[in-house]
């Protein structure tokens, strides 16, 4: 297996770059202010998750005590269709944690954490949405791979994100078999050498997004300023890492001999909130608020959900080229293909959750 992963994916590898600029330093950057306009009103919506722009629509997944967890809006914001259930049944799921499109087909993808599985939603974008039973899941897996369940498709592949030393990501070819795992976790000495392994891996969580060509895809982290860019290079995915701040103010929960785990603090910096990945820019929603004081915040106390206002855009090379500022606080971005608009999930006390959408 360690040989089909070297001549496979060394080619295209792991490279680590730091954060730079490209229309000048992230510091002198002028920030552009951007103005919403709403797109899928607050009774359309059930109790939304996350985001996928689907052609001129969006895809909303649902919290998994709802009924639905799946929702599609057509190009008016209007509700257009409701998908998978709740449930064990084939076409049902449990509790979704991913969702893409792919424009090629017109199809949609999500995965459910309960169930490991990848479920399609064949011809979303098309107008003939069937929740056709295929699902995709490993067929295949290592002693050392210790896979959540949050699945994506990507170019001739599927991504898993893993919590192992392995490497955060698991691929596999489409028939479900295991190649191999890249891109390391950070070392815990970046944290404190008192969390093993396994307590300072769990200090990264991820907010994953691919692009509906399925060629790149963007990876960020609440609790760490790293991010992670995935292109298609030459038919292979190729990883560029962007390094940041590791987890601070982690505090030691000693539970039994052998376990330790890191628990974040008020103090603790909340780094990405969101993040999407367009044609060629990767847009993360940043805070860089403590713990404490993003919880003080008027969005957080009228939503009881971490948000923020400020978007970074890096390009495929991971140098960062644009600061945008919203006209309101969000806690979910999703940015279409052509990077023509990018669309947020918002709160107000008026209407309950909202989708607003901003031109690019």
């Amino acid at each position: 297996m360690k040989d089909i992963l070297s001549k496979l994916f060394t080619i295209a590898g792991v490279l680590f770059v730091a954060s730079c600029g490209g229309k000048g330093t992230p510091a002198d950057m002028p920030t552009e202010d951007l103005v919403s306009e709403k797109f899928v009103n607050g009774e359309d919506l059930v109790h939304p998750a996350f985001l996928a722009v689907a052609g001129d629509g969006l895809l909303v997944t649902n919290l998994s005590t709802c009924d639905t967890l799946l929702n599609y809006y057509d190009g008016n914001g209007k509700p257009a269709g409701a998908f998978l259930p709740k449930g064990e049944g084939d076409k049902e799921a449990l509790w979704l944690s991913t969702v893409q499109y792919d424009s090629k087909f017109g199809d949609a993808y999500c995965s459910d954490i309960d169930k490991k599985v990848l479920f399609r939603i064949a011809g979303i974008g098309k107008g003939e949405a069937v929740v056709d039973g295929k699902t995709w899941r490993p067929v295949t897996e290592a002693d050392t791979i210790e896979n959540t369940g949050k699945y994506l498709k990507f170019a001739d592949f599927y991504l898993g994100y893993n919590v192992s030393t392995a490497g955060m990501f698991s691929i596999y070819t489409p028939d479900g078999v295991l190649l191999g795992a890249e891109v390391p976790y950070p070392d815990k000495s970046l944290v404190d050498d008192g969390l093993t392994e396994w307590a300072n891996i769990h200090l990264y969580q991820p907010s994953l997004s691919v692009n509906d060509r399925g060629d790149f895809g963007v990876i960020s982290f609440y609790g760490s300023g790293m991010i992670v860019l995935v292109s298609d290079k030459d038919g292979k995915p190729d990883f560029r890492i962007i390094e940041g701040e590791a987890p601070n103010d982690i505090f030691l929960v000693q539970s039994g001999a052998d376990f330790v785990q890191g628990a974040f603090t008020k103090d603790s910096k909340v780094h990405s909130i969101s993040s999407s990945a367009g044609m060629d820019h990767a847009y993360v929603l940043y805070s860089g608020l403590t713990d404490e004081v993003l919880k003080e915040t008027e969005y957080s106390k009228e939503a009881n959900l971490s948000g923020s206002r400020d978007v970074k855009v890096y390009d495929r090379n991971g140098e960062e080229v644009r600061k945008l500022r919203l006209d309101r606080w969000v806690h979910q971005i999703a940015v279409s293909y052509d990077e023509k608009w990018l669309y947020a999930l918002t709160h107000t006390p008026e209407e309950g959750f909202i989708v607003v959408r901003y031109a690019l």
